[in-house]
């Protein structure tokens, strides 16, 4: 509907598009680590439990 009356090609769209999906992702690296860090150690998973043997983790090395 738009391509047509506008005399828009396929091409036009990503000359737009692109920089606006670059500008988006570089703005979402920069902010969404303020609600949700990216590193897995940092307190949204629970730490590893330690065993009887207190060196390795409960159930490795049970078979």
């Amino acid at each position: 509907m738009i391509v047509a009356p506008g005399g828009y090609r396929f091409g036009d769209y990503w000359k737009l598009g692109l920089p606006v999906m670059a500008w988006w992702l570089a703005c979402a690296v920069q902010i969404i680590p303020i609600f949700w860090r990216f590193h897995p150690r940092s307190g949204l998973l629970p730490a590893p439990t330690r065993g009887a043997t207190g060196d390795r983790p409960c159930c490795e090395g049970r078979r």
